[in-house]
């Protein structure tokens, strides 16, 4: 809903994209060397740990304990991006705008403090 053309699809996903490919790096360094510091510390970051963690675990540098707090991590971060998600969609899906994908986003949190503030749900 943060675009209202097809052809600006690219520009919105592209920020994921490029998150996806620093995970999927550092995926590949972790192959190399699950020790390292940077590749404990990316595990236990939601959006990299489905590309780090199953080469810790594969290499049995993951504890058990280190496993679940990722899975915690991650189940949490999903219902809160899921929630952050419904709220900007609700807000965003009737405004169309040639403004730009940023200025749509900041229009969305806008209706989403107005509603609030007048106690629309």
């Amino acid at each position: 809903s943060l675009v209202s053309k097809i052809e600006d699809v690219s520009k919105a996903v592209t920020p994921i994209v490029f998150i996806a490919l620093m995970g999927f790096y550092g995926g590949m360094f972790a192959l190399v060397n699950t020790t390292h510091p940077i590749i404990k510390i990316g595990s236990h970051i939601p959006l990299f740990t489905p590309f780090i963690m199953p080469f810790r675990i594969a290499a049995e540098t993951a504890g058990a304990s280190e496993i679940g707090i990722s899975m915690v991590v991650m189940f949490a971060f999903t219902v809160l991006i899921t929630f952050i998600s419904m709220m900007l969609y609700r807000s965003n899906v009737l405004i169309y705008s040639d403004a730009g994908m940023f200025k749509t986003v900041q229009t969305s949190i806008r209706s989403i403090r107005n509603d609030r503030a007048s106690g629309k749900n």
